[in-house]
């Protein structure tokens, strides 16, 4: 496609083991490349059996073979970050990035104030308020902002509470705010924030990053509203009514819109709850008789892999795999039962 090709590497003294999947320019490959290691299998000696190059150069959809005990044909996309006639800039590899975080393709680290969570799924991130993972929650919004002014967006999405998706060096890290940490999202990158504690305040706030570290940056506060004793602030300096009044005046305010969230997550079954579906799915079609083992040994894009050991009588192939839907919990049963 254009100036890309795409090929399966492989060494002289193996051919058959080790084999990569390389993408580069077919000219140079100083200008691009790229390689893969996927799960080639080493009785297949053409494995691939379709690949296309799609969202203009920037993924390849690809169809491969592998052989377990049965032909499996397994259909993945590939992103490839490329664009003809160059590679991404940095804005652009930045929404990609989260394009991938929004697809589930890529994990996401949650940030906790000194605390990186470990990598997850941006469908398990709970809004930090009622512990409500993303994927159990209908009518997010998003919009991207470019919070702290370095000309690149953050990705914020609204979920009741507020979740910021910022780029940091190839990882995608996500601050959680409970509501009345972070409301009303400014277009400058201001919100405003409330406290209910000994003394009633509120105010307003900026964002700003060093590293993965973030700072909140005070504009303007105040305490005991309308009680005796009021006091205003502004940029940390104790100010009078007036002052804070003239600061309003001045400094007013455009509330982003947010736009619905369109994703296509689905709740997953567990990995116990795949092996229950297994286990019935074995006695409906063997009856009760039949002794088995299960082993659930791997996860793959869209389905769990159950392994099948039969113990007495013997009306299957051993060791069989059944394979499991892991969002509806259909089972694709395999050819040697039944």
């Amino acid at each position: 496609s254009g100036n890309l090709v795409a090929y399966i590497d492989t060494s002289m003294e193996e051919p058959m083991l080790n084999r990569v999947l390389v993408v580069r320019d077919i000219f140079d490959r100083n200008v691009f490349y790229k390689s893969f290691k996927l799960d080639f299998s080493p009785t297949v000696d053409f494995p691939i059996e379709s690949a296309k190059f799609t969202e203009g150069e920037t993924e390849l959809k690809l169809t491969y073979a592998l052989y377990s005990g049965y032909w499996n044909l397994i259909t993945t996309t590939l992103p490839i970050r490329y664009q003809s006639p160059n590679c991404l800039s940095e804005e652009e590899k930045v929404m990609h990035t989260y394009g991938e975080a929004l697809k589930n393709d890529i994990p996401v680290c949650e940030v906790n104030g000194t605390i990186i969570e470990s990598p997850c799924n941006l469908r398990d991130i709970k809004a930090p308020s009622s512990e409500i993972s993303l994927s159990k929650i209908e009518d997010l919004r998003h919009v991207y902002l470019d919070l702290d002014g370095d000309m690149k967006y953050e990705l914020i999405i609204d979920c009741g509470d507020t979740l910021i998706l910022r780029y940091y060096e190839g990882h995608v890290y996500v601050y959680p705010f409970a509501f009345k940490n972070m409301y009303q999202l400014n277009t400058d990158g201001s919100y405003n924030w409330h406290y209910t504690g000994q003394n009633f305040e509120y105010g307003e706030s900026k964002l700003a990053f060093d590293g993965i570290e973030l700072r909140h940056v005070e504009l303007w506060r105040i305490v005991n509203d309308g009680e005796l004793g009021t006091e205003y602030y502004h940029a940390d300096q104790k100010v009078t009514q007036e002052e804070i009044l003239k600061y309003f005046e001045d400094n007013t305010k455009n509330k982003v819109e947010f736009l619905p969230l369109e994703t296509t997550w689905k709740d997953e079954i567990s990995y116990d709850m795949a092996l229950k579906f297994a286990e019935k799915y074995l006695k409906d079609s063997c009856g009760d008789e039949t002794e088995y083992r299960l082993i659930l040994t791997y996860k793959w894009d869209l389905d769990y892999s159950v392994y099948v050991f039969l113990v007495d009588p013997f009306p299957i192939t051993i060791p069989c795999e059944i394979w499991i839907d892991k969002c509806t919990g259909e089972v694709i049963p395999p050819d040697g039962l039944g």
